[in-house]
């Protein structure tokens, strides 16, 4: 109701946890967290080559190979010339086919085939089918249909920007309906522990006309986290996370608790992420924990500490130890 008062193009993005009712499997959780991002108002494929850079732009980030993953990319104007034109189906044989297809990679090819003949193409058809499915780039330009043209241009203005791990795969569907033009999945090609599209997307230029509204021009993909995770930790791509845990406060008796707990609150004030042992232990299991966790500074508070009135800061790194007053302890780790 509020699209006219807002400005193209539209360029949305949010991170959400969504729920999914299948059976748990790699790659594939009933719970998990997905990235969204959408242009909206742009019917041109500056839309495309804006979130396919954006794609590049993240890999890079990740450090990812670029041997090991490729953005197949294809265009469902494409499929609706193989459905309409070249085989002439009915819209319940588009829908079955359309899913054969969508599970290419999956089948082998003896059981592709029984299955396109068991949905009812003949032998004429299914040649057809299998002959489309070889297509390449270079075939395209011979082919005068919408889906064909704006895939040249796409992978055209690609080359010229430098955007890389691009290929034209005429299998590649992406399930849902609603995608009306060029249609993209990244997937893992390096390994065979995780042969899987990582995540994908498309044109939907028809969506907001099922509610009711005017068209509006979009193109979208949803990251998931989980495929992700699991790509990450095939290439062992994921970054070490050091804590951001400045001080360590131990607790060499539950008598001395309050001494603890009232340096804890004095260094978190001054700004000091502080840690806090809540269960008096040993001390050689306390710095066992602060080493484990990277932990910088430790302080100490015993008997001899507190009668006189003073702190043990110790330097994690250096294994140096000072006995300072509170106000010269701040000093002192800020100063490191």
């Amino acid at each position: 109701a509020k699209k006219n008062e807002l400005t193209l193009p539209i360029r949305w993005f949010n991170i959400g946890r969504y729920y999914r009712y299948e059976k748990p499997q790699r790659g594939r959780t009933r719970e998990f967290v997905q990235l969204n991002l959408d242009i909206l108002g742009v019917p041109t494929i500056q839309a495309e080559l804006d979130v396919l850079q954006y794609i590049n732009a993240v890999m890079e980030e990740l450090k990812a190979p670029k041997d090991t993953y490729e953005l197949r990319i294809n265009n469902r104007y494409l499929l609706d010339y193989l459905f309409d034109e070249i085989l002439n189906l009915d819209e319940d044989k588009k829908g079955k086919v359309g899913r054969a297809i969508d599970n290419y990679l999956k089948l082998s090819s003896t059981d592709f085939n029984l299955y396109l003949e068991e949905i009812g193409l003949d032998k004429e058809q299914v040649e057809k089918v299998l002959k489309f499915l070889t297509l390449t780039l270079d075939d395209l330009k011979d082919i005068d249909c919408r889906g064909a043209k704006e895939l040249t241009e796409l992978f055209d203005k690609a080359k010229q920007l430098s955007i890389g791990n691009l290929k034209f795969s005429p299998y590649i569907m992406r399930g849902l309906q609603y995608y009306t033009g060029t249609v993209v999945e990244a997937y893992d090609i390096g390994s065979q522990e995780n042969p899987r599209a990582l995540f994908g997307g498309g044109r939907y230029d028809d969506l907001l006309s099922i509610f009711g509204q005017e068209k509006l021009p979009a193109f979208g993909i949803g990251w998931g986290d989980v495929t992700t995770l699991d790509y990450l930790s095939t290439y062992n791509l994921l970054p070490e996370l050091k804590t951001d845990i400045k001080v360590f406060v131990t607790l060499m008796d539950d008598s001395l608790y309050n001494e603890s707990s009232n340096i804890t609150k004095y260094l978190r004030e001054k700004g000091i992420n502080t840690q806090m042992q809540l269960v008096s232990t040993k001390l050689s299991n306390q710095l066992k924990y602060a080493s484990k966790k990277e932990i910088p500074w430790v302080v100490i508070i015993g008997e001899e500490e507190k009668s006189k009135d003073v702190i043990q800061l110790k330097d994690m790194n250096t294994r140096e130890s000072l006995l300072l007053k509170k106000e010269e302890i701040i000093e002192r780790i800020l100063s490191n």
